[in-house]
């Protein structure tokens, strides 16, 4: 009886035709990971579904800085980084590595995230907290941001990635407004409608529909959040 015949797409997993990119998919590895790619595809509507109902909880803390919206931001950020990885454009294995990348990054600055706000906590008694956006981060964040955007684009170019400057564009702007997130600037709202702008149209154009529908709500919560923390919060300068 005939062995069962597998997808093949082993000779897409490779990013380049240099091996040594990503060791990982070695002759011994191809088949279990090829597997685990086209389950991720196969399920990726209902992870889509996750990452859309945890990020809309997450949402809404954010805008009123429950101390829970970390745990709910790596729930989002984890879903939202199985949907980039198993992207495939014309049949064909193309992981957003950008989105990716970013994902990973969401997951790094929830972490740092709940020890920084217990102690922004203790300096606001409890309250909502901003902390003043100054000058020099600006400056430094903006040339940190115009080298990152290069590099990545740059790098991106060298993959299949099917998007590279909008992906790493995106990126960009993300790492940014998580880092101001991270540390309590109402100032990253700006940033995240930017960049939820431009990821919106890199999953409309794979059709990652509930994703579509996740970034907009994003923006939506942002123009809120922007008002509610301006309104509420009680201002804490760590200059």
């Amino acid at each position: 009886m005939p062995a069962k015949k597998r997808a093949n797409i082993g000779d897409n997993l490779l990013i380049s035709k240099n091996p040594g990119i990503f060791i990982i998919f070695t002759t011994k590895n191809d088949f279990a990971m090829q597997d685990t790619l086209l389950w991720l595809y196969s399920v990726s509507s209902w992870i889509q579904i996750l990452s859309l109902v945890s990020g809309i909880v997450y949402m809404v803390m954010q805008i009123f800085q429950h101390k829970w919206m970390w745990y709910l931001c790596l729930v989002t950020a984890t879903a939202a980084l199985l949907v980039a990885l198993s992207n495939r454009a014309d049949g064909v294995w193309a992981p957003l590595w950008a989105q990716v990348l970013m994902n990973l990054y969401f997951d790094l600055t929830a972490l740092i995230g709940i020890v920084r706000w217990k102690r922004l906590d203790a300096h606001s008694e409890g309250k909502m907290h901003i902390v003043p956006l100054h000058r020099p981060e600006v400056v430094r964040a903006s040339i940190f941001g115009v080298v990152l955007a290069a590099v990545l684009v740059t790098v991106l170019h060298f993959t299949n990635d099917p998007a590279p400057l909008p992906d790493g564009l995106s990126l960009t702007l993300s790492v940014i407004a998580a880092w101001f997130l991270m540390k309590s600037h109402v100032e990253q709202y700006y940033l995240w409608i930017a960049a939820d702008l431009i990821v919106i149209v890199l999953y409309a154009g794979q059709g990652a529909w509930w994703m579509v529908v996740l970034y907009v709500c994003y923006i939506l919560s942002s123009v809120i959040g922007i008002r509610h923390w301006r309104k509420n919060a009680v201002v804490v300068d760590q200059k």
